[in-house]
């Protein structure tokens, strides 16, 4: 009999994988909590953000869909869901989830990526990998 806990298998397993691929490290950008909530509601102080590193990940370019609206690509990220967990312990948060739902942005290479959905693979009750689908975050032309 094994002292391990029998769901950090699948853990251990999408880690392996995704360093395997080629994983690499993202970057989770979330709003850092500001002091004073006062200022900050009122717009006196501008909401700063925070950088969280977190890896293994792999990215990955997906095909334009036919039934997609635009034609703008899309990519699909795929994220350790022990990573998650761990830095969200360490920003003293109740659950990986939440760090999730926080993410305003996420950046690789030096390009910044807006989520757009969010999908959680799970093996006995415990969260070991995420999808997200993402789409890279253009800026709007100045019109001269």
């Amino acid at each position: 009999m094994s002292v391990r806990p029998p769901n950090a298998a699948a853990c251990r397993m999408a880690d392996a994988l995704l360093r395997t691929l080629g994983g690499t490290t993202i970057t989770l950008q979330v709003a850092a909590a500001a002091k004073d909530n006062t200022q900050l509601e009122l717009g006196i102080t501008a909401t700063g953000m925070r950088s969280i590193p977190v890896g293994p990940a792999v990215i990955r370019k997906l095909r334009p869909s036919p039934f997609q609206d635009d034609q703008q690509p899309r990519v699909e990220l795929l994220l350790s869901g022990a990573a998650v967990a761990t830095q969200a312990g360490n920003l003293q948060l109740d659950s990986a989830d939440t760090l999730i739902r926080m993410a305003l942005s996420v950046v690789y290479g030096g390009v910044s990526y807006l989520i757009e959905n969010v999908a959680p693979n799970e093996a006995f009750g415990q969260v070991y990998l995420y999808r997200i689908l993402l789409r890279e975050s253009i800026p709007e032309y100045q019109v001269s």
